[in-house]
């Protein structure tokens, strides 16, 4: 269809001043415009339309059906396609025009143009093309720099992984040994010694874990999982736990507890002490003597909705205005002279701040140069109202090693200094240990006698701990039942999870603690009547 062909039909149609104007605004419009009549006689086209489709056009015009047309349109614009291929597009197109939808096509120009269709009254249809050749461009550029991010968030995650794995099997060596040393009857200067060691293994561990505590939440891979947990108990322990540490800086650590809070609230216990753990370490590092106050508090903010409030007081260093402005910046040092004489990378409120955050609530701070802090945590949770049935005491608690006497274990790693501090945990508390270090022997050793808890490492030459625990869950009916325990370096968030899921019963993280070790093992066999029995027979 000729220019000229165009004003005429548009003439036809509006034949009025008001018209004319209308045709000279279509046609000065960025985007191509056309109107159709009932049998789809192409009755407007402004100049735009007319150059993105003029083989279509100018079949009309010739006298072909529409679809004919849109077939000759497509196969001017994809010339490398098979008849087939190009009869299929442009069926595609015809049902889009007729059940007034949009659809992307390629103009002869190559450029791409989103074509929107829609009735306009008496069977006549308006279709307006866009040209987003452009706004495509960008898309894939987005989906390029996209999928490099995920490659490198990735790749980040794979060398988080691997470093956590090395790291933590010499870190398994120093903090276990140091609490095997711990035990002998030492000189004082080597008791320190040994003290010292532990501390600082202890100490690389909990930077280990923030590193990759901070690193899971930036890929959005942190979870809460709240359970139903008195909050007194859960601030009582934890604050028994870091008087000591307090105490050798002359710190009185004290707590108090609002009479409103609810005896039982469904959060996460375990981040909530992980966030407290680190305001109050935080208040001990920045603090010389004097006191430290942590404060709960609990206001009910719906029927069954509760805020909780846990501020840590301190009458240490405090902030300077500048110290405010990065503070929960990730691996940030402030500048007072206290914190130079302090270690640490400023990870600690940092993930305290995000947890706090996608617990509902915040962690803020108000403090003066030289006058102490006060960090502020809040927290939205629900009031469980049910009671807690007495927890079982731990197995040292109950008895110690009589709990244990005679349980067979058998403890798999390929490594001999992990084998032996395992070792040296358990048969104290009267488990006959055995070690193997490799799946394979395991194994053998596992259809050879009776065990009655397996201690499985998951990274091993050969035959890794997945494998064997594969074996032993689809072997025979004694070995299906047998009572397994990961005992990895894989700590990342979902491990435990991840090893569960595999048939194992409980989960170590290395480097191991005596008490984790022994409470996770009681835990597992408590969960089978028959076992705990055995444990004691």
């Amino acid at each position: 269809m000729e220019r000229g062909a165009s004003s005429t039909f548009a003439a036809d149609l509006l034949a009025n001043e008001a018209g004319d104007l209308a045709v000279a605004v279509l046609d000065r419009m960025p985007d191509g415009v056309a109107i159709f009549g009932r049998n789809f006689e192409p009755l407007y086209a402004n100049a735009i339309a007319l150059s993105r489709f003029q083989v279509m056009f100018q079949s009309l015009a010739d006298g072909a059906t529409i679809f004919e047309s849109i077939v000759a349109d497509t196969r001017g614009a994809m010339p490398h396609y098979s008849d087939a291929k190009v009869r299929e597009l442009a069926g595609e197109v015809y049902q889009a025009m007729l059940a007034e939808e949009s659809i992307t096509v390629r103009a002869r120009d190559g450029r791409y143009v989103a074509m929107t269709y829609k009735q306009v009254g008496n069977g006549a249809r308006i279709a307006v093309s866009t040209d987003i050749t452009d706004l495509r461009q960008r898309e894939r550029e987005l989906m390029t720099a996209r999928a490099e991010a995920n490659a490198a968030n990735a790749a980040r995650a794979m060398f988080l992984a691997n470093t956590s794995h090395e790291v933590r099997t010499p870190l398994n060596a120093v903090v276990g040994l140091a609490q095997i040393l711990s035990k002998y009857d030492l000189p004082q200067d080597a008791r320190e010694h040994v003290a010292s060691i532990f501390e600082a293994g202890t100490k690389l561990t909990a930077l280990l874990n923030d590193i990759l505590d901070l690193s899971n939440m930036e890929a959005g891979r942190v979870d809460i999982r709240p359970t139903d947990s008195e909050l007194r108990n859960c601030l009582g322990r934890l604050l028994r736990l870091w008087r000591p540490r307090a105490a050798e800086k002359g710190i009185d650590l004290n707590l108090s507890l609002d009479a409103d809070i609810p005896p039982l609230l469904h959060y996460d216990p375990t981040r909530l002490r992980q966030c407290v753990s680190h305001l109050i370490a935080n208040a001990i590092k920045f603090s010389r003597e004097g006191f430290i106050d942590v404060v709960a508090r609990a206001k009910r903010i719906e029927d069954n909705r509760v805020r909780v409030t846990i501020s840590v007081r301190d009458d240490g260093v405090g902030l300077s205005k500048e110290d405010h402005e990065r503070l929960f910046d990730a691996f940030a040092l402030m500048d007072s002279t206290a914190s130079r004489e302090e270690s640490g990378l400023g990870l600690g409120l940092t993930i305290t701040r995000k947890l706090a955050r996608q617990m509902g609530g915040d962690l803020t701070v108000e403090s003066e140069l030289g006058k102490g802090s006060v960090f502020t945590l809040t927290m939205v949770c629900d009031d469980a109202q049910t009671p807690l049935m007495p927890a079982v005491a731990p197995a040292a608690a109950q008895g110690g090693a009589r709990q244990f006497k005679d349980l067979r274990v058998l403890i798999v790693d390929d490594i001999l200094i992990n084998r032996r501090v395992a070792s040296l945990f358990l048969a104290p508390l009267g488990c006959k240990v055995d070690e193997a270090e490799s799946g394979a022997a395991a194994l053998e050793m596992i259809e050879r006698e009776d065990y009655d808890v397996v201690f499985l490492d998951i990274h091993m030459p050969g035959m890794d701990g997945t494998e064997v625990i594969q074996r032993i869950r689809t072997g025979e009916k004694r070995l299906r039942s047998l009572k397994v325990i990961a005992l990895t370096a894989d700590a990342l968030s979902g491990d435990r999870e991840r090893y569960l899921g595999l048939g194992m019963d409980g989960y170590v993280s290395k480097p191991i603690t005596e008490m984790h070790l022994v409470t996770e093992l009681q835990r597992v066999l408590m969960e089978n009547g028959g076992a705990a029995q055995t444990a004691t027979a």
